[in-house]
């Protein structure tokens, strides 16, 4: 038996009909009778009965196409995982990275190198777990994972400053309410920022594109990459209070570096986000 017999065996189950299987498939209907009796013979099972010129699977024929289905599926995937994403990597990124830079970042990759990079946006422990199963090829992190089976490499640094849309410049501070995402440096947040500016915390979001997002609508304000407000003619500084964040690289020690992840090293070291 072969794969081949197995891709036609679940054709001639879809169409009922040997012949309407053989047309689907071009390919004749001897080549479709030879590979159903392959299977029947090399496991002594019967897997069709024929009723008014259609084929209707056995008890056994139907638990063997059950199996069938499931072989074909994994075989699909292994396709997908291994020949078709040979320049594919499945990269967690922490909820602080907005998301054009992730999108400025990916074209780079795509155009200078060919690169696909899934992107996975995720709560830090969930990010770990993945990365420990295998699921991810790296993380990139503010946080400092501290385990033995991982290890990093530099990546960028951002530089966060507070700002509002442009609209609302005039009502700050009194009129406005801050955003505190999650991420945002808390000691900036309640100590520095308190002590400068009325701080009302009306909003508590899980990263910083909901902040983005209630800049639309809202009176709000909130720290945000310099990258983006540079990038914006929507934003506008309020103040000189800044922090910042240096992001690492994590990968599991015991895995193989790939020319791929080479590539994603060095550019992340390389690049520049923060005026």
């Amino acid at each position: 038996m072969t794969i081949r017999d197995l891709e036609i065996f679940l054709e001639v189950v879809k169409q009922n009909n040997m012949s309407v299987a053989a047309k689907a498939l071009n390919i004749s209907q001897p080549t479709v009778s030879h590979a159903i009796a392959q299977i029947e013979d090399e496991y002594d099972i019967i897997l069709f009965e024929r009723a008014s010129k259609k084929l209707f699977l056995t008890d056994v024929g139907y638990r063997f196409y059950n199996r069938a289905k499931k072989i074909l599926l994994e075989l699909y995937n292994l396709d997908v995982e291994f020949k078709n994403n040979q320049n594919h990597i499945s990269l967690g990124i922490h909820n602080g990275i907005p998301t054009p830079i992730v999108v400025d970042f990916s074209k780079k990759m795509k155009e200078q190198y060919d690169l696909d990079i899934m992107f996975v946006i995720t709560e830090r422990e969930l990010m770990l777990d993945m990365l420990k199963r295998g699921e991810l090829d790296a993380v990139l992190t503010d946080y400092a994972y501290d385990l033995e089976e991982c290890d990093f490499t530099p990546g960028f640094r951002l530089t966060y400053k507070l700002a509002t849309d442009k609209k609302n410049v005039a009502d700050f501070p009194n009129n406005l309410e801050f955003i505190y995402w999650a991420g945002t440096d808390k000691n900036v947040v309640f100590d520095e920022l308190a002590h400068k500016f009325p701080v009302e915390m009306k909003y508590r979001v899980g990263n910083i594109d909901s902040a983005l997002r209630l800049m639309e609508t809202e009176k709000v304000y909130t720290f945000l990459p310099a990258y983006t407000i540079r990038e914006s003619d929507e934003f506008e500084v309020l103040d000189d209070l800044t922090f910042s964040k240096k992001f690492k690289l994590y990968y599991m020690r015991d895995k193989y570096i790939t020319k791929k992840m080479k590539i994603l090293m060095s550019e992340l070291a390389k690049a520049h986000y923060e005026e």
